[in-house]
């Protein structure tokens, strides 16, 4: 392979660029939606340029990497993030970490902010494809997990919600063992449930059974994630603090 072939198969800058297709459709998006609404999204899209621009990189090839990284590096104007360098062919793949990761371990905003994620989401997905700019598969993946969210993030907000009034109202006085760790929910019953450390470090190293009222675990799904600290009683594990709810 000659010196000039190399050259010609070595990445370059998209155009137009994610960031550029991101303000064409908050452009478009604006002229349709009430100002409050379109506020949402302006949110929206900030965040998810953010997460992009932080967590997109790691999943670039070798060629892409070294192309990024000298851009990134580069001093002054000649400076690029992410979203600066690639087209909307990337968007779809950073839907997941997105919605699964940064809005709720990075952001944690209140229901509305979450519910709006997952719909912006999903319209963007949809507005993508309709521009010829995603492909089918893709778009209607991201669509997917965009529905999902905006009705999962903002159940787990008022779960959240939920176990740190609980907490508040039922202060735990006397302890043993603690422990402090994410939970995985594994099981709900009607007035508990049944979690597994996500380390795995129970002094019996096993299932943990909370009693719980059924205000509470009817807000609950199997599968979801729970940042607990938990004390054991001489009437069973409680709540000493509770934390984040992982939905997705």
């Amino acid at each position: 392979m000659t010196v000039n072939q190399k050259t010609m198969k070595f990445p370059r800058p998209a155009d137009p660029t994610i960031e550029e297709v991101l303000r064409t459709f908050l452009d478009v998006s604006a002229q349709r939606l009430k100002p409050a609404t379109f506020r949402k999204y302006k949110s929206v899209i900030e965040l998810f340029t953010i997460s992009m621009n932080d967590y997109g990189s790691g999943k670039l090839s070798k060629a892409e990497t070294v192309m990024f990284e000298a851009l990134y590096n580069a001093r002054g104007a000649a400076h690029r993030e992410y979203c600066q360098v690639f087209g909307p062919e990337k968007i779809m793949g950073n839907v997941s970490e997105f919605l699964g990761y940064f809005m709720p371990r990075k952001v944690m905003g209140g229901k509305e902010l979450m519910r709006a994620a997952g719909t912006v989401t999903k319209k963007l997905a949809q507005w993508l494809h309709e521009q010829g700019l995603v492909d089918t598969e893709s778009a209607e993946a991201a669509m997917q997990t965009g529905a999902s969210a905006a009705k999962a993030l903002p159940a787990a907000v008022r779960l959240a919600e939920a176990l740190y009034d609980y907490c508040r109202h039922h202060p735990v006085d006397d302890w043993s063992d603690e422990i402090d760790d994410h939970f995985t929910v594994e099981k709900v019953q009607p007035d508990r449930l049944h979690l597994a450390p996500l380390l795995g470090d129970t002094p019996e190293d096993q299932t943990i059974v909370l009693n719980l009222p059924q205000a509470i675990t009817a807000l609950c799904q199997v599968g979801w994630e729970i940042s607990l600290s938990l004390g054991r009683t001489k009437n069973g594990w409680r709540i000493l603090e509770s934390g984040t709810v992982y939905a997705l």
